[in-house]
């Protein structure tokens, strides 16, 4: 089981359980989270310090897209990239990483406008990633109050990903699938049985399952495992796929733990 944490890289060293645990030993890389593209420029210094992190704790690497809801975000329901997709594969080349991870995008206007937009320029990326060897994963988007996303059934990111035989993929993302298995009425097990076959990467953490139109607080929570109302047990992924754990909690080493219990 190969297993990683999203999150500020500095984050991670100083306070996760990274150096105390030979079990993590993969890192996602958030674009957005550690700013690392500001007006449509990378921060070569912040990416350098990145790049000697990585080398120093001997981590492999995936990389996740900026959101589309982000200042120089990657909305690929816009009419093109705008700089920004080509931005992120030259950090995916310069921190050697395989795989992206990218938010299909959000609903601008018209669904179906916005629905070919994301299919255009889901294969101008994937054409981008090939050149540097490097698939693309389309995360499970979820329901939530003041955004609509595409990928937020599985029909959606099915028809996207079917675009292409090879390098594109689908990230199953629990607590986001649980949200919108939740709120349409959808088996969550279902769910994943139907991307499966897709399936390249996994985002593991957990909610209550309570979209944030109704509760405020709730939504997506991110919370440690076992501390939400997710069922993991039943589910059956491959051991070859890299876990990255999105808890917004610095105590990771508890969910790595029943991670490990639950899928090992």
């Amino acid at each position: 089981m190969k297993i990683g944490i999203s999150t500020g890289l500095s984050k991670i060293i100083n306070n996760g359980p990274i150096g105390r645990r030979k079990d993590v030993r993969y890192v996602e890389i958030s674009v957005p989270f550690l700013n690392l593209i500001k007006d449509n420029n990378i921060d070569e210094e912040k990416l350098n310090e990145i790049k000697e992190k990585i080398e120093t704790f001997n981590l492999k690497c995936t990389l996740h897209a900026p959101y589309s809801n982000s200042r120089m975000g990657l909305n690929l329901s816009e009419e093109n990239l705008n700089g920004i997709g080509e931005k992120t594969i030259e950090i995916a080349r310069e921190i050697e990483t395989e795989l992206i991870v990218i938010h299909p995008g959000e609903v601008i206007k018209n669904y179906d406008r916005s629905l070919l937009n994301v299919c255009k320029n889901v294969l101008e990326l994937k054409r981008l990633a090939e050149e540097i060897g490097c698939k693309i994963s389309l995360e499970t988007m979820h329901v939530c109050k003041n955004h609509r996303y595409v990928g937020v059934i599985p029909k959606e990111l099915l028809d996207i990903v079917r675009l292409s035989d090879e390098n594109i993929g689908i990230t199953f993302d629990f607590g986001h699938s649980f949200l919108s298995s939740r709120y349409f009425g959808y088996d969550h097990l279902e769910y994943y049985e139907i991307l499966k076959r897709y399936i390249n990467h996994i985002h593991i953490h957990d909610n209550n399952g309570i979209v944030d139109m109704y509760e405020e607080q709730r939504g997506d929570e991110h919370l440690p495992i076992g501390q939400g109302r997710i069922d993991f047990k039943n589910f059956k992924i491959k051991n070859n796929l890299i876990w990255i754990l999105e808890s917004n909690s610095n105590e990771n080493g508890k969910s790595i733990d029943l991670m490990k219990k639950i899928f090992s």
